[in-house]
């Protein structure tokens, strides 16, 4: 299997909206890197800061990664126009999906050397952006 990384993404949160009344803080509108070196920390990319740190963040949600593999199926199925970044990811890759990939799984890209730790659930304030 090679996974191949096609975009690093960053973002900083900013109100995306309103629920029941109170403003809604996300970093999911994330949009490519156009440098060459990016520094991967341990809670987070240079540039990215996650909005809600009690369900993103930490050690082991430090970098979401989200396959093109997938963008086929959500422009088909859910007429989703797909490009980096669409799914609040900071790592855009091809070449292997979710059924290719387990927790442990160890990926390196230059110095950083990255961990499948857990799956991403779905965030309900991709509804809001889609």
């Amino acid at each position: 299997m090679e996974l191949r990384l096609l975009s690093v993404n960053v973002g900083m949160p900013r109100i995306i909206g309103e629920m029941q009344g109170e403003p809604v803080l996300s970093a999911f509108g994330k949009y490519p890197v156009t440098t060459d070196m990016v520094v991967v920390e341990t809670t987070n990319i240079e540039g990215d800061t996650q909005a809600d740190l009690r369900v993103h963040g930490g050690n082991d949600k430090a970098v979401y990664c989200y396959p093109a593999d997938n963008w086929p199926w959500w422009e088909r199925e859910k007429s989703f126009s797909c490009r980096p970044a669409s799914f609040g990811e900071n790592l855009t890759v091809e070449g292997a999906d979710e059924t290719m990939v387990a927790i442990g799984d160890r990926f390196r890209w230059g110095d950083a050397l990255l961990e499948i730790s857990e799956p991403r659930a779905p965030c309900f304030k991709f509804v809001m952006l889609a």
